[in-house]
């Protein structure tokens, strides 16, 4: 029963570090020029850089006290009329942690106001435009993904995973006979759990180096993020006006 237990041990600690260390070198790098917004004054929201003040009256995070989620309220001026721009998200320690690309090839003149959903663990944000009534604003300092990284936290990843997999199957070989005979198995077929442990390393590598980018991309995608832009019809509100179930945030007010 105690080889049982320390098997069990390892295999769960093992799929613990996969899924922790490995996505930690995934994600992509950050230059460390870019910071979070300036509050205003007031501090309930930020101060648009000089490419934004044009076309972005303010921003801010508030919170629907109803459906317990966190909101970027972005107010556009009269002059945005097609915009393209990314949305950084900063945690507690104002570090960026995920960005979200937006695209409106069209505002409508009566929607001045978009509202972007945001993790629970935002607590800033910084817009960098990209695009604006067909002027570009270039940007080097933003996510940029590190093939090197990806690699070593898809082959980390993969490692534990296999790791976590030979271990659990010889616990489970034992529990299994334990149940029945009360005694530990007292051999094992090691050669297939190997193989077995190889095939699921192999397939969370191709996972973790080609798929999880793809589907964090389709994530935060464009039309993604439209999906859940506005909250639902109950929730809406005019663009003078606050709901009375929600409460501005400054970013780094806590």
């Amino acid at each position: 029963m105690g080889l049982f237990l320390l098997f069990l041990f390892l295999g769960i600690f093992a799929l613990i570090l996969a899924f922790t260390i490995g996505p930690h070198y995934v994600s992509p790098s950050v230059s460390p020029n870019l910071k979070e917004g300036l509050l205003s004054e007031d501090g309930t929201s930020y101060i648009g850089e000089k490419e934004a003040v044009p076309y972005i009256e303010s921003y801010s995070i508030v919170y629907h006290a109803e459906s317990r989620t966190r909101y970027a309220r972005i107010v556009y001026t009269g002059k945005a009329h097609s915009l393209a721009y990314d949305l950084f998200l900063f945690d507690k320690n104002h570090r960026p942690f995920k960005v979200l690309t937006l695209d409106f090839p069209i505002i409508d003149e009566k929607t001045k106001t978009h509202y972007i959903a945001l993790p629970p663990s935002t607590r800033g944000l910084l817009i960098r435009i990209r695009e604006a009534d067909g002027a570009s604003y270039p940007k080097d300092d933003q996510f940029v993904p590190n093939s090197k990284k990806r690699l070593i936290g898809s082959i980390i990843t993969a490692l534990f995973a296999g790791l976590g997999s030979f271990s659990l199957n010889i616990a489970f070989t034992h529990m299994i006979h334990y149940s029945w005979t009360g005694q530990s198995a007292p051999s094992v077929n090691l050669f297939l759990f190997l193989c077995i442990a190889l095939i699921v390393a192999v397939l969370v590598f191709l996972f973790s180096y080609f798929f999880a980018p793809m589907i964090d991309e389709a994530l935060s995608s464009p039309k993604r993020v439209k999906k859940v832009e506005v909250p639902t019809e109950a929730k809406k509100v005019p663009e003078e006006t606050e709901p009375a179930s929600e409460n501005k945030e400054g970013g780094k007010k806590e």
